[in-house]
């Protein structure tokens, strides 16, 4: 029998990512009484993400029933990277709102002391409070310590929680 020629492109399904941001910064420097002046920042933000992931044709993950030149079973698709099946397909987006504060001034002439803090809101992730101390000492010119210390954090994007692909590997059994 002779087998009809073998599918050599596929559509193996899409992803998608957006983003948009708005934010606002205000920054001002203060006489108070220090060595120098205190730099103050506040700011403000709002960001909207989205991610989506769409199947591919089905003859791109579908299992034919096509037997693998070794006579054992073929994997499911197409070879090295089967499209996304329907049970892949996800359509998600977040709202985050984000408020924060910095206050950075030479406390003495040779010592730059800061504090920063940070709140945040995601709208599917939960609510997160940081912040950061940093120090700057220069005992003489052209030599200078620094040290910082935070709370960091990061919530994974949309895409990190959300994508997803199935894949199949047949392997031979020895033992029988």
């Amino acid at each position: 029998p002779t087998l009809p020629p073998n599918q050599t492109r596929f559509y193996a399904g899409t992803l998608g990512d957006k983003q948009l941001t708005a934010n606002l910064d205000l920054t001002r420097r203060f006489d108070a009484g220090l060595a120098g002046p205190l730099n103050v920042a506040v700011g403000a933000e709002y960001r909207r993400d989205s991610f989506d992931q769409h199947a591919g044709e089905p003859n791109s993950w579908i299992n034919g029933g096509v037997p693998n030149q070794a006579g054992g079973r073929a994997a499911a698709g197409a070879q090295v990277f089967p499209g996304f099946q329907p049970s892949n397909e996800v359509d998600v987006s977040r709202n985050s709102k984000a408020a924060y504060i910095d206050l950075e001034g030479d406390v003495l002439a040779k010592l730059r002391l800061g504090v920063a803090g940070r709140h945040e809101d995601f709208s599917d992730f939960g609510s997160t409070t940081t912040g950061k101390i940093t120090a700057r000492y220069e005992p003489v010119q052209q030599f200078v310590l620094r040290g910082s210390a935070s709370t960091g954090f990061r919530a994974p994007s949309l895409n990190q929680s959300n994508w997803s692909a199935i894949s199949t590997n047949f392997i031979p059994n020895s033992q029988g």
